[in-house]
């Protein structure tokens, strides 16, 4: 999972979850599938330099992301290589 490194940076792996598939928490609550542990932190080792660069960490999770209602889907990423503007147009 991709993530800001401001929400994560010093935090335990084992005190983070990831909730998926739902807008509302209070909807991953009757069903624990839509929630998952965080087995792995890696924050971008340039985070903090000025407190706002390189602001982005990846998180582990715990087991496979399953997708019981179909509401979750991979990000599409472009093709190692790719020229991309600032704002990440080809």
């Amino acid at each position: 999972v991709l993530t800001a490194a401001h929400c994560v940076d010093g935090a335990p792996a084992d005190e983070i979850t990831v909730t998926v598939g739902v807008t509302y928490l209070s909807d991953a609550e009757s069903n624990g599938d839509f929630t998952y542990g965080v087995d792995a932190v890696e924050v971008h080792p340039r985070y903090g330099d000025d407190g706002q660069s390189f602001d982005v960490a990846v998180l582990t999770l715990d087991r496979a992301i399953v997708d019981p209602g179909g509401n979750v889907d991979p990000i599409a990423l472009t093709e190692p290589g790719a020229g991309l503007d600032r704002k990440g147009r080809q």
